[in-house]
């Protein structure tokens, strides 16, 4: 039987455990390229998250001017909250990644179409300075007591509700009538 080595291997592991190492955040998920409507949903809002403060340069100011848009800051944050985000954020984590996205974040005000929304949102992502763009719907979520199916009552199957058991009309007459 013959006996296999690896020390050929040996020589170009190192090599190959650099390689895989350095492919890694090229190959990690990104958020960017990731736009799209929503369906059966009539409004839209943008919000565009950037790779760091003081990131508008005239690329962007050029292109919110051609939508006729403006940016608001999506989460309005006193420096004092922040500081103390972050620093909980550190404890926590290692690091205020998540607090710096909350800081960089700001909503795509503009009077115009979802589809150019979509379009605009599109033009940001393909600057360096953008981390990714999200269109959210701008429609309010149903609340689940308002999706059906709705839970059926199933009075008739608790026999203790009756007169003959807790009485738990009444009861629930009573406590109700106080609210």
């Amino acid at each position: 039987m013959k006996r296999i080595t690896l020390t050929p291997l040996k020589k170009y592991l190192p090599l190959l455990l650099l390689s895989a190492l350095a492919g890694i955040p090229t190959n990690a998920q990104s958020r960017k390229g990731n736009l799209k409507l929503v369906p059966n949903n009539s409004s839209h809002r943008l919000y565009v998250t950037f790779a760091g403060e003081n990131s508008h340069p005239e690329e962007i100011t050029n292109l919110l001017d051609e939508y006729t848009a403006r940016l608001k800051k999506a989460y309005p944050l006193l420096p004092e909250k922040a500081e103390e985000l972050s620093q909980l954020a550190i404890k926590n984590t290692g690091n205020d990644n998540s607090v710096k996205n909350l800081i960089y974040t700001y909503e795509v005000k503009a009077p115009i179409s979802d589809e150019r929304l979509l379009e605009l949102g599109n033009k940001l992502e393909k600057l360096d300075v953008v981390k990714y763009c999200a269109l959210i719907t701008a429609n309010p979520v149903k609340s689940p007591s308002d999706i059906p199916p709705s839970t059926p009552l199933f009075i008739e199957q608790q026999s203790y509700i009756t007169d003959f058991g807790v009485n738990m009309t009444y009861a629930w007459g009573l406590y109700f009538a106080r609210k």
